[in-house]
């Protein structure tokens, strides 16, 4: 996108420490910034939970304070971009658009007993059984994913099969047909624009996306008894998020990029060749490796046999 001489870019991205808005002019140099400590609440041993009222309190306080202090106004930013903490979510009333919970963190706890017994059930043994042998016989990189899929804690499907078995109103909801799913980026985007949308990087890491058809996995929703009504449109990272509702900043601002935390840090160390990789310390340790546009069978091995153990 060419943004005009006088407009700016607005930044925010949301982190588990906290919340950064930057505005960058079009030779992207630093016009204005502003942070906040995110508030994350421990409720009880191994909860990790952020109320959804703060973190929209915050989200607006660092964008309107990146404005002040870059000493403009909302009408000359041409775009705005989301970066984000992923594997934390929640869930609303589709009607009301009501939180039924608070955002459930990655580092959340709570699904570790509900994750052994379901690693551990006929049904999902009989699932990975059937693929390791589909894979014997036809060696499909597809079948040897599925063959290896199992519940982790800390991720949004074990965090929604855990509020299926303890939240009421969750399980009536999602029932009827009128519950809606979101990671950060979604419910924000959501609270914005309206729009019920994520992207592939946050979808990804859910549990439920299928890397190979780039949508939410059919198979695995049945098995888990998760209605696809109540998650999220997948769109590309550049795609169309739709605009800011005017009523929050005065003016119409469009959403024009939304990529995960990691993924951005990748693309902002221009990691574009196969083979890049890069190392983050922050709240967690991570590394991220540009594996390329194709399946590799020995990473995926790999990774899965670490995530296993």
């Amino acid at each position: 996108m060419v943004v005009d001489q006088n407009k700016y870019v607005l930044s925010v991205d949301i982190g588990t420490t906290s919340l950064r808005c930057h505005i960058y002019d079009q030779d992207a140099k630093l016009k204005g910034k502003s942070q906040e400590p995110m508030l994350v609440e421990y409720p009880k041993p191994g909860y990790c939970e952020i109320k959804p009222d703060v973190l929209w309190n915050l989200f607006l306080s660092v964008c309107k304070g990146a404005i002040k202090d870059a000493n403009l106004t909302f009408d000359k930013i041409n775009c705005m971009g989301l970066s984000f903490l992923r594997n934390t979510f929640i869930t609303w009333n589709r009607h009301t658009g009501a939180p039924l919970h608070n955002f459930i963190v990655w580092k959340d706890l709570r699904t570790t007993k509900l994750c052994k017994e379901w690693n551990k059930s006929i049904t999902l043994r009989a699932f990975t059984t059937y693929n390791r042998l589909i894979h014997t016989v036809k060696r499909c990189n597809r079948t040897l994913s599925a063959a290896h899929f199992k519940l982790v804690p800390g991720t949004p499907v074990a965090g929604l099969l855990w509020l299926m078995q303890n939240h009421v109103e969750v399980r009536e909801k999602m029932l009827e047909g009128n519950l809606m799913y979101g990671t950060v980026e979604t419910w924000l985007i959501y609270k914005l624009t309206g729009k019920h949308v994520t992207e592939p990087s946050s979808a990804g890491v859910t549990g439920l996306f299928n890397l190979f058809e780039m949508n939410w996995d059919t198979t695995l929703l049945n098995i888990l008894q998760i209605p696809s009504n109540c998650l999220p449109e997948i769109i590309d990272n550049d795609g169309n998020f739709g605009k800011v509702n005017s009523s929050l900043f005065g003016v119409e601002i469009p959403i024009t990029g939304v990529i995960a935390d990691q993924q951005s840090a990748m693309f902002g160390e221009c990691c574009f060749e196969q083979g890049d990789m890069k190392l983050t310390l922050g709240t967690g340790s991570f590394l991220s490796v540009n594996a390329g546009s194709h399946f590799h069978q020995f990473l995926v091995q790999h990774i899965l046999q670490l995530v296993g153990n």
